[in-house]
């Protein structure tokens, strides 16, 4: 899903990480693959098990200037893109899902204020 994401144009995202094991693994391949600089990667102790409105409010708080990747938790991280995008967003293991946000700065992520742009999965792509 890595190679997707690049595929999909990311390009020099900021990365929220939950410090779940299994969430710091993941992002280390995915920040490996897109090259990611270490000051773009940041480990945030609250995503753990984080509801979808603490998600939310995190990206609601970010500075970031460029687009933002956040590897976290179900039901939390389904609940956020289902807030964000106004779709019923039910991911699964290394989901990702892309929202274009039609707002000009972070705080005025709210409801409903972005669209779907890709959505993802291992299972969508079985082996040959």
């Amino acid at each position: 899903m890595a190679e997707r994401l690049k595929e999909f144009g990311l390009v020099n995202p900021r990365f929220l990480i939950s410090t779940a094991k299994r969430t710091v693994q993941t992002g280390k391949i995915v920040t490996d693959l897109l090259d990611t600089p270490t000051t773009a990667i940041h480990h945030i102790q609250h995503l753990y098990l984080a509801t979808g409105r603490v998600l939310l409010d995190t990206v609601i708080a970010s500075d970031a200037e460029q687009d933002l990747v956040i590897i976290g938790h179900n039901p939390g991280i389904s609940d956020a893109a289902s807030m964000i995008s106004g779709e019923n967003m039910e991911m699964v293991t290394s989901h990702v899902v892309g929202i274009e946000l039609h707002v000009d700065e972070w705080a005025a992520v709210s409801l409903r204020t972005g669209s779907v742009i890709y959505n993802d999965y291992p299972k969508k792509h079985p082996a040959s």
